[in-house]
Order: C-alpha cells, then structure tokens, then sequence
C-alpha cells in the first residue's frame, strides 16, 4: 500500500496554523472561515480513511496523527479545532458513535442527543437568557475523545471490498459454495484490516448486515457468505468433518516444515562435527537424524491419507447417503493432535464411504509398497558410517550422481561415495509407493516414536 500523501498546504505554516486553531464564530455568523476549516479536515480525515481502509476513528487518535512540527518556533501543534469537525460531522450524518452492541443502539443515541438533550439545553439557554452559541461550538455530540466513531458512509463497501478478499484468497471448504472456517475467516480480516478497531467492528457489522452467517453449533465454527447463492443441500455437519480434516493436514503439514528444518540443521551439524574428526559424535547425531527421518515420513503418510479422505468427501457431496456416513468423520478425529491419534477411526470411516459408493475406488489401488522397508529398523553403524563418508564428499562427486543412484538400488552395500540428492530421489521413490493398507501395521511400531518425536 502507498504512504498516504498530506494535501500541499501542510507545507505552509501561516495556513496550516489558521486551521489549527478552534473555531471562534458558528456557521450562520461566519459561513466562509467556518465552511473553509471544516472541510479542509472533513476530506483530510475521510481521505485517509479510504486509503487505510479504516471506518472507525476518535478525536484523541487523528490529533495525535495529524500533529505537526513547527520548526520557526521549535515546537509542535496539536490541531485543536476536531471536536467541532467531527460534531459538524455527526451532525451531517457522516460520522456515529460506534457500539459494540449493534447499529440499532448507535442510532437510539444519536436520536436521544439530537432530538431530547440538544433542543432541551437549547431552550433551557433562552429561558435564563443566556448565550450558549460559544459553548455550543465547544460541546461534542459525543462522550469523551476516546469515544469510538464509524464513518457511516465507509461500512458497507469496506464490507463489500472484504467480502471479494475473502473469496480470492480463502479455500472455501468445498467447490460450488462459499463456506469457510472460522480461522480462514479471521486471518482474512487480520490481513485486510491492519487498523484493530476498525477490524472488530467489521467483523460485527459484516454479521449485522447480512454479508455473513457464523454458524457456532458445530465442532468445528463455519462462517458462510450471504452474499452469494448457496446450494441447498449444504450439511453442517459434513462441512465441519472436511474443515476438521483440513485443520489436522495443515498441523501435519507444519510438523513436516519442522522436521524437514531440524534434519536439515542436523545434518549441517554432523558435517561439522565430522570435519572436526569428531566421528563418533557424529555418528550419535546422524543415526537421530535417521529417527526424524522416519517420523517424517510417517507423518506423510498420515498426511496422504487424511488427503485422501477429504477427496473422497468432496466426491460424495451429491450422495445423501453417503454424506450421512462421512459426517462421522468429525468424531473420528476428534482427538487428532498433529493426525497421529485417532486415525484407527478416520480409516473405519474411509472403509464404510468405500462400501457405500461404487463408483469411488479405492485409495490403496494407487499405492504399491509396504513401507516397512522404509520404516525399518536403524542402519548399522557400518551403514552409518558409509553415509557418514557419503555427506562429507557429496561436493565433490556431482557427475556420477546418476550412475551411484542406480548403484544403491542394489541390495549390496555401494562402494563408491554419493550424494545426498541420491538419498532424496531413493526417499521421494519410496514415499511415492506407499501403501495405505499396510499403514496400521507399520503404526503399531511406529507410534512411540510419533510420540517421542512430538
């Protein structure tokens, strides 16, 4: 977003000080001077407004924004003629008290100042005879400069505008229709709304006004859009099955980063050590190494899986039937923490939308291999230490990185030295002929490593 751009008369003392000022006389005494300096910081405030997209405002804030230095003097002024701005704007129908709970209170307010309190003081001045024309210019048409107020000309098409962000960049949950989680929901108006207050209260207004419904009953909170038509056969809970399994992908997911970070800083380290003829501690580090790598590889596989059954929820959505089944699917993996705790249950489920769908296969047929090879035990410290070699040399072998890849495709142990872009095209190998089938087997071994590692 570009720096918001200050009109040229700032530049000007003499005239920028004369706006600075309170006003001295009401309108109807004098129309030029009173018209002149109200305008100037009505279209200043509500230009800066538009270009920050901001809709809620206070007099304390915009005189700490738009202060300015006075170098010939050494100084610096506050404006402090925005009480009477902001009134004048209030009395235009351009700004509003904003309430936290609704629209409807903000507008008894305004009414019960405009309509009772200002014409009883009004009429109580000329009873005692009093001249309340300079007091009035100095009341505000709110409590306090702290008070919060909205520009009410701003709301709608900041809505409007946030709606259209939302689409662009959230995944709705399915295709054809506009349903988002919850925390899509929030980190869109966090990265669209970098002004708070004016977040909070258009996450308030977007619900009041009809732009989005936030529907709080299921496991798993649903915000879905007003704005759009939406298919009549939506099921809450089907959509909070797919939004919880969309949530444990994206918690596997950063796990992956995370380990895929450590083994890289590992490795780093034992290259180190093993420069430093520390072999043996670098072999400690490379077998953990290896340790990781299996836990990572294990959470790919849940990862897979969990990939799977949400396509296969996305298929079923014209079934009825199947719908019906696939909504289990939240209670399967309600005690998910990282997809490694309850996925017994994700997997009976996937096996009931198979019975129930014939026209879905079925996701092992994709998958050739057991990864037990992969998930086996530890390499040997001789294994270790070949690989040990292996990291140390990797620079200096880059030609024959084809012909040693095929080398280690051998059962017997290879005898020249290769680099680790071979191991990553033997892991991306293995990893891309997983099988589904045999994932409970190699989980019942695996799992306290999965814990161990979290």
């Amino acid at each position: 977003m570009e720096k918001f751009k200050l009109p040229e008369v700032w530049g000007d003392d003499d005239e920028i000080y004369s706006l600075f000022v309170p006003i001295k006389r009401p309108r109807h005494l004098d129309p030029v001077l009173y018209d002149h300096k109200v305008s100037f910081w009505r279209d200043l405030i509500v230009s800066y407004a538009m270009h920050n997209r901001i809709a809620v405002v206070t007099e304390a804030s915009l005189t700490k924004l738009f202060k300015r230095e006075f170098r010939s003097d050494g100084v610096t002024y506050y404006p402090l003629c925005l009480h009477q701005v902001l009134t004048d704007m209030m009395n235009n129908g351009l700004l509003n008290v904003a309430k936290q709970d609704g629209m409807f209170s903000s507008i008894m307010s305004w009414g019960l100042e405009w309509v009772i309190k200002k014409p009883a003081s009004w009429v109580w001045a000329f009873i005692q005879g009093a001249d309340s024309l300079n007091d009035d210019l100095n009341q505000r048409s709110y409590e306090s400069p702290d008070t919060p107020l909205y520009l009410t000309e701003h709301v709608a098409p900041l809505c409007k505008q946030f709606i259209e962000n939302l689409k662009s960049s959230q995944e709705s949950l399915i295709h054809g229709a506009h349903v988002y989680m919850y925390d899509d929901f929030d980190d869109a108006l966090v990265s669209f709304f970098e002004h708070t207050p004016t977040r909070l209260f258009i996450s308030n207004q977007l619900s009041e006004r009809g732009f989005v419904k936030v529907e709080s009953s299921t496991p798993v909170t649903l915000v879905f859009l007003l704005t759009e038509k939406q298919p009549i056969n939506l099921d809450s809970k089907t959509l909070a099955s797919i939004a919880h399994l969309r949530k444990t992908m994206r918690q596997i997911s950063q796990d992956e980063n995370r380990l895929s970070s450590e083994i890289a800083a590992r490795r780093a380290r034992v290259r180190e050590l093993a420069r430093n003829n520390q072999k043996r501690v670098a072999l400690d580090m490379l077998r953990r190494c290896k340790q990781l790598e299996a836990d990572l590889a294990r959470k790919t596989q849940h990862l897979t899986q969990l990939e799977a059954l949400e396509l296969k929820i996305s298929a079923a959505k014209d079934n009825r039937t199947v719908l019906n089944a696939i909504s289990d699917a939240s209670l399967a993996l309600k005690q998910t923490t990282g997809g490694l705790e309850g996925l017994e249950d994700a997997e009976k489920t996937m096996d009931e939308i198979v019975e129930a769908m014939d026209d879905v296969n079925s996701i092992s047929n994709a998958i050739l291999t057991s990864p037990d090879s992969f998930l086996g035990e530890i390499k040997d410290e001789k294994e270790l230490t070949v690989e040990l070699e292996d990291l140390l040399s990797e620079k200096t072998l880059p030609k024959k990185v084809e012909q040693d890849a095929r080398e280690r495709r051998l059962p017997s142990l290879p005898k020249d030295e290769v680099g680790e872009s071979d191991e990553e095209e033997k892991l991306l190998h293995i990893l891309g002929s997983l099988d589904l089938k045999d994932a409970s087997s190699s989980r019942a071994r695996s799992n306290p490593d999965a814990h161990a590692a979290q």
